[in-house]
Formats: C-alpha cells, structure tokens, sequence
C-alpha cells in the first residue's frame, strides 16, 4: 500500500516544509539553492482562495494582475513566471490563461528565479508547480459553502477513500460548482468543476496513478469598461461620472472557457533506494467571447461609438518525463543523482474578427448609460493563425554531500526549442520557423 498523504491538506499549518518544484522529488525547501514559497491547502482555506491569480497575490514577491476576463499575467523578479503541473513542466501554459479551480490542488509552489535545468527554455522570472489532490487509504469526506456579496454562491465536495478490501486501489473526487453575480450591474460568471484522481497499486513498489479534470467558466454581461471624457481634438478631460455598479456594455456580452485535463503517471521504487517515474499528459483549452466596447473617448454627457470583437482561440499541451533518481554512496557521505529527459508541446489556433469604431453602426454614437441600446450583429473572422512551440531535452542534477551541513547542487540540460506559425485568414501561408 503506497498511499501519499497530501503534504499540506489537513496540516492546519500555513508553512509547507517540503516541495518538488526544483527537482523530481520532495526536497527541504532549506536544501533548495532558490527562493521557494508554498501557499498551502489550510491557508488557501481559510482565504477562500479559489483562483491562481487570487492566489498569487499572497505569495512573497509575486506579482499577480487580473486582465478582467477570468485570467492574469504574472511576474516574479520583473519577468513572466512558467508553470509545472505535479513537476511536469510545460511551455507558455500559464499568461494570460485560464486555470482551473484550486479545489482540485493540495498545494501552490512558487520557484523565483530560473529554472532551466529542468524546465528548459522558460520565463525566467521563476516557475508555479501546481500539485494536484491525491487518493488517500482512509475514507474522507469534506464540503464547503461560499456564500459572498451581490448574491455568489460556491459549493465544493471532496471524497476520498481505498476502492477495494486491501486498499490498494484508491480514489478521490472534487467537484464545484459556484454563481456570481459582480460588483458591476449585469455581469455573472459561473463555473462548474470535476475533478477525479485514481491510484493503483500492481505491487509493494509500483504504482499508477491516473487523473482527469474538466471545467467551464462562462461570462454574461461582460464589462469593458468605459474611456473617459475627451475634448473634441481627443485630450482627455476626466472620468465618467456613474455609480460603482454602471455595466457600459450590452447585456449580450458573453465569454467562455473549458478546460480537459488528463494526467498518467507511474512510479517504480527500487530496493536500493532508488525511484524511477515517468508521466504522460494533456490539457485541452478553449476560449471565445463575443462583445461591444466603448470608446475610445466620451462626451460629457456618455455619448461614444461602440465597436465589435469576437475571438476564439484553442490551446492543446502535449507532456512527457520520464527520471531515476536515488542515492550514491561514496567518501562517507550520501549523494542524490537525478537523471531524465522531458517533451512539451503547444499547438493552438486563434481567430479574431474586430469592426471599426464607427461600424456596424455607421458612426452613430450610443449612450454609455443605455449600452443595451447596441445592436448585436454578426462579426466575420478577418485574422487568424496556428501556432506551435515544442521543446525537449535531457537533464542531470547532482546533490553532492561534501560535509554533513554543506551540499554542492549540479545541474546540466541539452535543450532543443523550435517555435512556428502560420497564417491562416484572410489566406493560408507557410510556416515559418
């Protein structure tokens, strides 16, 4: 039986001790060369954090921004942050993008600083490792309710327990559902999450672990907000004047994004020690929206053009790592060799169509006061592109103990990255490399 019990959940404690995020096993964060942070399940908790971009906010020199539909960039050190998930790195998996709910994680680790020996050609503002819920052998079941201002409501439940007599297969299900309504008149996002982990054990030493996530966040009445108050040449005069709740859009303003996650991974422990693991993973995201926008520019009395965009981008992540690692005896100490090799692959297309700011509506200006006065018309899309980025590579770390206190880290990679893309509208084009 080889259950793992979760490093954080249930801990009740705000500090987590160990992380995987610098290398393929839990280490001391003492013992790790970097500035590492863990956001744990009980702080998480007792935050209510249920969003990465909330999340990171609260970690120590992370700066976290929200873009306003459900996602944010983030930076550490003046530069982007890259993601791994359960230390599987992969690339441009984290700016800008949809996440999917922190129910389904134990804990949050945040690497500052580059990580290349592991993760390859990424940001080198630092990595977030993104540390999935596991099955646990004893029976538990948690659950919780959310109820926040404007009228939101948030439902989370978490089960987990052995699936057979000898607890040698063992399951976990996390599932949420939430409905908010906004500080902004009209604007509603809801969110249903599923989450379900298995872990099987074919012997004492080896054993497959197998998860799969799927999550929806659509957005009515999404806000764009509004410019303010120009003189006729364009200078800007000042702020509209309106309540704190004014929505300047139509109601008809809609987003959406799904996630489809699917995660394998099986471990091997050796009798001397050792441990070799090889994971396998994809993760499919989709996103489009539809809306009018204000601007740029109002009079003094909400007057302005609205435009049009409709967008629809989609993002496949294809994942592999394969690693040994164990110890070395030699010259009265214990050393730590890690050897691997990792694949990522991101391939997406995006679709955009925008109309000018006086069309469809031949220049006829609006009320920023009555925006459902804006007609919904049907946009073409008038740009689009594929996009693939690939990377792999092999790598070593060595932990070399030369005193009982004292340990000298060696990393090395030969890394191969290779980035295209094509136009597709208004023509098809060749790659370029």
């Amino acid at each position: 039986m080889n259950a793992t019990p979760d490093a954080t959940t249930g801990s009740g404690s705000y500090s987590g001790r160990m992380a995987t995020v610098a290398g393929k096993t839990e280490q001391s964060i003492r013992e790790i060369p970097a500035s590492v942070s863990v956001l744990t399940r009980q702080r998480m908790d007792d935050q209510n954090l249920t969003t990465i971009q909330d999340a990171l906010k609260y970690v120590t020199g992370v700066q976290s921004v929200d873009y306003g539909d459900g996602t944010a960039y983030y930076k550490a050190r003046g530069n982007f942050l890259g993601i791994q998930f359960d230390g599987l790195s992969m690339v441009s998996g984290l700016q800008y993008l949809q996440q999917f709910d922190l129910a389904m994680y134990d804990r949050i680790e945040v690497l500052r600083g580059p990580s290349g020996v592991m993760d390859g050609v990424t940001d080198p503002g630092g990595t977030v490792n993104l540390v999935r819920k596991r099955p646990q052998d004893t029976f538990h079941v948690s659950t919780e309710t959310q109820i926040g201002s404007f009228g939101s409501v948030r439902q989370m439940i978490d089960v987990t327990g052995p699936l057979n007599k000898d607890r040698s297969l063992r399951g976990r299900a996390v599932i949420v559902g939430s409905d908010a309504l906004q500080s902004v008149d009209r604007t509603r996002q809801k969110e249903v999450m599923a989450y379900g982990a298995l872990d099987y054990d074919f012997d004492p030493r080896t054993t497959l672990s197998l998860s799969a996530g799927y999550q929806i966040n659509p957005i009515n009445g999404l806000d764009c907000g509004a410019s303010g108050v120009t003189d006729a040449d364009g200078n800007l005069l000042g702020r509209v004047q309106s309540s704190y709740t004014q929505n300047f859009s139509p109601s008809w303003n809609y987003s959406y994004t799904s996630l489809e996650e699917v995660n394998g991974s099986l471990v091997h422990r050796f009798e001397n020690g050792w441990k070799s693991q090889t994971t396998l993973f994809y993760r499919h995201e989709l996103t489009k929206a539809d809306y009018a926008y204000a601007g740029p520019g109002a009079t003094a009395d909400g007057l302005t053009y609205y435009g049009k965009q409709r967008q629809r981008n989609t993002y496949n992540w294809w994942g592999a790592d394969t690693s040994v690692t164990g110890p070395i005896h030699a010259f009265g100490q214990t050393h730590t060799l890690t050897v691997g090799a990792n694949y990522s692959l991101l391939t997406g297309s995006a679709d955009s169509g925008f109309v000018a700011l006086n069309g469809p509506f031949d220049g006829q200006t609006f009320s920023l006061f009555d925006p459902n006065a804006v007609p919904k018309t049907d946009v073409p899309f008038t740009f689009g592109s594929n996009n693939r980025t690939e990377q792999y590579g092999i790598y070593a770390q060595a932990r070399i103990k030369l005193l009982t206190p004292l340990t000298l880290v060696l990393g090395a990679r030969e890394a191969f990255l290779q980035e295209q893309s094509q136009s597709t509208i208004p023509a098809v084009a060749d790659w370029d490399t």
